[in-house]
């Protein structure tokens, strides 16, 4: 993994570890509703919203639906230009 994109992916760790109340060493790639507890329909949002303010960015309705893991948001933030 690049190091811009380790970069980000501590970042997106963190703030998925402050909106689920998990530990960021148990945040993996992967990790998304299937592994973390609250990342439910309503927790995604809570995420996504979460993630708007960490990184400066808005979302249209059909990219917040997109991402289904760590990986995928990580992604999804490097397509609209977020590096680190």
């Amino acid at each position: 993994m690049p190091s811009g994109d380790l970069n980000l992916f501590t970042q997106v760790k963190n703030v998925v570890a402050r909106t689920f109340d998990v530990s960021v060493e148990d945040i993996e790639p992967e990790s998304g509703h299937e592994t973390i507890s609250g990342w439910d329909s309503i927790g995604h949002l809570q995420l996504m919203m979460q993630v708007e303010l960490s990184f400066g960015v808005r979302f249209s309705t059909d990219q917040i639906r997109q991402p289904r893991n760590v990986r995928e948001l990580c992604e999804l933030l490097n397509s609209m230009g977020v590096h680190d």
